[in-house]
């Protein structure tokens, strides 16, 4: 029953975007958004990234349906973390699409979590040969980090949708939003002891909010914009440090 679980959610991801993007479940999520503007906003392009996450998800439900794979510790593993994020995944849409945007920004939290959690215990399939590493690690690394920077950036959104008045701390609140999915990004880099899918999603993220936050026409956007721009700078440099650390550490010994 669990690997069925994970093959529906997974499937019902596309399936639900789809549907959003065809209206059938109400207004579409970019129409929502643009109702709502949030303080820190990613560049439109940045989004097609949930092509390949589609892909990659739909991928692994069908892999970990198949007898042979059945068996292995890796996968139960990942399993019920994976059911649930896809699960919660799937549900977002039309939980935010009809406004109920503090659930779901309770929702893209919980996703975030338990999607740390599974690629923490992916890492220790990293070594394996075949599916850990051209379908596994990728899956969960760029999903992971997709989600865990939109999970931040959601925040912004509540505030604007119920009208919480930030006035000059707006900035400040932009601000921390930014610093703390920085530092969940390099928590979990750190505990990966780098992870370039993971880091290389995470830049296209944050590139994009330099793009958008930019092109705004107040110094806020742009003072935010640049600070993303420094903390993708801060998270390359960190993932080259513990790759270049080994490497330096067998030439010593």
């Amino acid at each position: 029953m669990l690997r069925l679980w994970v093959l529906l959610a997974a499937l019902a991801m596309p399936v639900v975007n789809y549907l959003a993007l065809a209206g059938v479940l109400g207004p579409d999520v970019g129409e929502v958004s643009n109702r709502f503007p949030t303080l820190i906003v990613a560049a439109g392009y940045a989004f097609s990234i949930w092509g390949p996450i589609f892909a990659l998800v739909v991928a692994f439900g069908v892999y970990q349906m198949l007898p042979a794979s059945a068996s292995k510790a890796m996968l139960e593993r990942l399993r019920i973390p994976a059911a649930i994020a896809f699960t919660l995944t799937a549900v977002w849409t039309p939980i935010f699409i009809h406004g109920y945007f503090c659930t779901a920004a309770l929702v893209l939290a919980l996703t975030c979590a338990v999607l740390t959690v599974a690629l923490l215990r992916a890492d220790a399939s990293w070594n394996d040969s075949g599916s850990a590493r051209w379908l596994v690690w990728p899956c969960f690394s760029v999903f992971t980090a997709w989600v865990s920077l939109a999970a931040f950036l959601d925040v912004g959104q509540v505030l604007v949708a119920y009208r919480v008045d930030t006035g000059p701390a707006e900035l400040t609140c932009s601000v921390l939003i930014l610093l703390a999915a920085a530092s969940l990004l390099l928590f979990v880099n750190q505990r990966l002891r780098g992870n370039l899918l993971y880091v290389a999603t995470a830049l296209w993220a944050l590139l994009a909010i330099c793009v958008a936050q930019t092109q705004k026409v107040d110094d806020a956007a742009h003072t935010t914009g640049w600070l993303a721009l420094g903390i993708a700078a801060v998270l390359l440099a960190h993932y080259a440090w513990l790759k270049l650390v080994p490497l330096q550490s067998l030439r010593t010994a």
